[in-house]
């Protein structure tokens, strides 16, 4: 990564973090300040409800006065029963404001002080109802005075408080809502700055990454030249050493043949010496030939074991670099194959060694790939075959054929539960012509060379993991459809 990419990568980190903290705080101030705002509406809705009250209880209080007069002057009994109604309105009213000034310690004491003057008022003012109406002419206006007084200066004194409350707090509502406005205001021009910072970054970053790009391309190109370069090379390169291992064990072959063949013309001789060493024997039986009964029963016959021996292993060599040799300019032919059916093939195939040993195969469902048929038989063959061969006597064999589907790739696994191989020959198993282990099986080494070569044509990779006396499992993965490039 360049220093423009982590620049804009730890700019973009950044302003996310500033923006996110930004609109969590105004989002938190938002709703503080207008739950703020609501509770101070609620308050000052609540200081002109008791206003309204007490401007209620002091109309209240003249309606009465009003209809006890009209009483005392007319006699009237409807008179007396709007007097009636007004103190029940009136001692609600006194108790309703009661419940409402609980919040002002000052407002409930006034309260209860008007409630009982209210209390006191409306006592005289139904005992004038009930009573004698002449005595309550001559009793009239004794005392009223000063009581109605007292109300008035407690009811005057609660609205004074009230209004003064009000004015308190319609001014922390008002500042509530400017500053909510104010922070509403600071709130979209942070998000503008951030949305143009945001803007800004995004549009630097996309020319940062188009320059990146066309870097990136231009570097890809000449890589991919390169790469067209070395592949040229190392297919040439490869085709050379093919050749030259097809030429080489063209001509090895030659002088071998006339080795083998002479061989067996010595051998075919040897018998006219021994029949010349017996006639000799009996012409002279006084002759010494004892050397010579060794050279031609002992020496000559153990010379000429190894030699026929060594000439039969170097022939399976060469004809093992011409196999390589062959399978190396084979181009690859792609067809669907179904790998279960192929590995089934093959199992069938060894049918006769694996009951003779004993040898539990299973094969599980394995994905279908388009791939080389004689490739993948040849891979797994050797595989199966290896498995067969090394498996470890003093156990029943177990072997396990499984397969993956992994997106575009495929995985193929072979387990078996054989001798193992040291951790000191996992990697040189693969190479030819060498052996890990006891070397108590048939074989020259070159089939997990070939298996890894061919692997690797196919486009995949071969992997080893092994532990001694517990078994070996070998794992492929190679593409589900073999590279274009491959096939013909």
């Amino acid at each position: 990564m360049n220093i423009s990419e982590r620049f804009f990568g730890r700019a973009s980190i950044v302003m996310l973090a500033v923006g996110f903290i930004v609109v969590a705080a105004l989002t938190g101030a938002t709703v503080w300040l207008t739950l703020r705002a609501s509770d101070q509406a609620d308050w000052v809705s609540h200081t002109m409800e008791v206003e309204a009250k007490i401007n209620d209880i002091s109309a209240l209080i003249e309606r009465a006065e009003s209809a006890r007069r009209g009483y005392l002057i007319t006699g009237q009994p409807a008179d007396a029963a709007a007097a009636r109604r007004t103190t029940v309105m009136l001692h609600a009213a006194a108790t309703e404001l009661q419940g409402m000034v609980t919040d002002n310690p000052v407002e409930v004491s006034r309260a209860a002080k008007l409630a009982a003057l209210i209390d006191s008022r409306i006592a005289r003012i139904t005992r004038s109802l009930e009573g004698d109406v002449a005595a309550a002419r001559r009793d009239f206006g004794t005392g009223d005075q000063t009581v109605l007084a007292a109300i008035g200066d407690l009811t005057g004194a609660m609205t004074s408080e009230e209004t003064s409350l009000q004015r308190a707090r319609s001014a922390a509502a008002d500042w509530s809502v400017r500053t909510l406005l104010v922070v509403t205001v600071a709130a979209a021009i942070g998000i503008l700055a951030l949305g143009l910072g945001s803007v800004w970054l995004v549009r630097n970053y996309f020319q940062a990454l188009r320059r990146s790009r066309q870097e990136l391309e231009e570097v890809n190109q000449g890589l991919e030249e390169a790469v067209q370069e070395r592949t040229a090379d190392v297919l040439q390169a490869n085709a050379e050493i093919q050749r030259f291992a097809y030429v080489v064990s063209h001509d090895l072959r030659a002088p071998l043949v006339n080795i083998m063949g002479f061989t067996s013309e010595i051998e075919a001789g040897l018998g006219d010496v021994v029949a010349a060493l017996d006639a000799a024997a009996a012409q002279a039986p006084d002759l010494d030939l004892a050397a010579a009964r060794q050279v031609v029963d002992e020496d000559w016959p153990e010379a000429i074991g190894f030699i026929r021996t060594s000439s039969e292993k170097m022939d399976r060599l060469i004809n093992a670099i011409l196999r390589l040799s062959r399978e190396g300019r084979r181009t690859f032919t792609a067809e669907r194959l179904r790998i279960g059916e192929v590995v089934e093939a093959i199992v069938d195939g060894m049918r006769h060694q694996i009951e003779e040993r004993g040898i539990t195969v299973r094969v599980e469902p394995l994905p279908d790939i388009m791939s080389d048929r004689l490739a993948i038989e040849q891979i797994f063959g050797n595989l199966v075959d290896n498995a067969v061969k090394y498996l470890d006597d003093s156990r029943p064999g177990e072997i396990a054929v499984r397969g993956f589907d992994r997106g575009r790739r495929v995985e193929f696994e072979v387990e078996d539960n054989g001798r193992g191989i040291a951790e000191r020959d996992r990697e040189r198993v693969f190479d030819l012509f060498r052996r890990a282990g006891a070397q108590d099986r048939p074989g020259e080494g070159i089939g997990l060379a070939h298996v890894r070569t061919l692997v690797r044509r196919l486009g995949g990779t071969i992997l080893l993991s092994s532990e001694l006396g517990r078994g070996t499992t070998f794992r492929i993965l190679m593409p589900k459809t073999m590279p274009r490039g491959l096939q013909e």
